[in-house]
């Protein structure tokens, strides 16, 4: 299904940052006719079988793709008195948030621990989203497998959010070729901001490297979803060009 995307583009001092809307569905699982297969049975014989089966993940989607553009002068309103063709090898970071982001100077790492609470979690009385909420938010329940503390279970990765570094957040490692990655291409980290009930998942912008599918590419990441319910999650995509 082809979706079309807004786009608008905001200017915040040095950086670009591209605001792209998108509508996540999951489609229904059914059995696949073609990953069918026969056995032979024999009266009289008892045979053990050893089955794997696969099951399509209720509660992420995946979004990748490649990413051009523009250098420009612009003034608040977006107004531009030049720019500068062809940003041929893009850097930086892409986020996709569930809310609309204006404090990005809030930004912190998301803490999935067990022992976080879900206020005052650092003496300010503050809403802190901690993994119970975060995965209510999704239909998750604790002991799913796919749940976030299961998927983003590394706190190794430091990430540059505008000027603000961000040390130790939690990550995980989307797969390159079809399998789990060697390399630290496709790292995937989770934040926050605290008082509110933003999620954002970010990744750093790649230059055409071998993705999931063996195919190059500049971006790709996963993305939470409510897969128990019809309605599409909305996410707000935002690309900082360094």
């Amino acid at each position: 299904m082809k979706v079309k995307i807004p786009i608008a583009l905001v200017a915040l001092s040095w950086l670009l940052w591209v605001i792209i809307i998108i509508f996540l569905t999951m489609p229904t699982a059914l059995a696949d006719p073609s990953n069918q297969t026969t056995i032979q049975a024999q009266a009289g014989n008892v045979t053990e079988l050893v089955i794997f089966g696969e099951q399509q993940s209720n509660h992420w989607a995946g979004v990748f793709g490649n990413i051009s553009g523009q250098i420009v002068l612009d003034d608040a309103q977006n107004w531009t008195m030049y720019h500068w063709e062809g940003i041929t090898y893009p850097a930086g970071v892409i986020y996709a948030a569930n809310e609309t982001v204006a404090n990005w100077e809030g930004v912190i790492c998301m803490n999935l621990s067990n022992n976080q609470p879900g206020f005052n979690c650092t003496g300010q009385n503050e809403q802190c989203l901690n993994v119970t909420k975060v995965e209510s938010f999704y239909g998750m329940s604790p002991t799913d497998a796919d749940g976030f503390d299961e998927t983003f279970n590394s706190s190794s990765e430091n990430i540059m959010v505008g000027t603000k570094q961000l040390y130790n957040c939690l990550k995980t490692n989307l797969f390159v070729n079809d399998s789990m990655q060697t390399q630290n291409d496709w790292n995937e980290t989770i934040l926050t901001i605290n008082n509110t009930d933003t999620v954002i998942f970010a990744g750093n912008i790649q230059n055409h490297v071998r993705g999931y599918n063996n195919q190059t590419w500049d971006f790709q990441l996963m993305l939470a979803v409510d897969g128990a319910t019809s309605q599409p999650s909305t996410y707000y995509m935002y690309v900082e060009l360094s």
